[in-house]
């Protein structure tokens, strides 16, 4: 489990949010070699796959883009590299990955397999009754993934009715 403190602050805010693990191994000094990037179709997933490649540009990292299709869904995404910005693009090296399952475990499942050093995703707010809540994929990978997570946060709550 999240502590209450970071589970709120995913909630309320609209700034990303770096999620460290008290576990999480660090090595002196930092280093960020392996950026992952899961996207789905939301604008959101297009913003974290901005912020993800600044980092593997700014690193000379290897960026990771993920697209998982989940049983329910009928759509796929083509060319997940060209999301990436044509000038990052040429920076650092772009790895482009498709996976079919439940998307938190496949997100964390490749997390561990890269070994990840970075986990970038983005995360819609969305209003259900008097709150804001986020996806229960993104608290899924926020709470078990293996690396630090910067979780980009939408300013634009989606409205959900109950």
């Amino acid at each position: 489990m999240l502590g209450s403190v970071t589970e709120r602050v995913l909630r309320e805010t609209d700034v990303p949010v770096l999620t460290v693990r008290r576990d999480a191994p660090l090595t002196e000094p930092p280093a960020i070699r392996n950026v992952l990037c899961p996207v789905n179709h939301s604008a959101v997933a297009r913003k974290s796959l901005a912020v993800a490649s600044q980092f593997a540009h700014c690193f000379g990292a290897t960026l990771t883009v993920l697209h998982v299709r989940e049983a329910r869904a009928t759509d796929s995404i083509d060319d997940l590299c060209a999301w990436v910005p044509k000038a990052h693009r040429s920076e650092c090296q772009v790895r482009e990955v498709s996976r079919e399952g439940e998307a938190a475990h496949e997100i964390v499942a490749l997390a561990s397999e890269l070994p990840c050093d970075l986990l970038v995703m983005g995360a819609q707010h969305r209003r259900f009754l008097d709150s804001t809540v986020i996806g229960t994929t993104t608290v899924r990978v926020v709470r078990h993934a293996p690396c630090p997570v910067l979780t980009v946060i939408s300013r634009d709550p989606v409205v959900i009715e109950p």
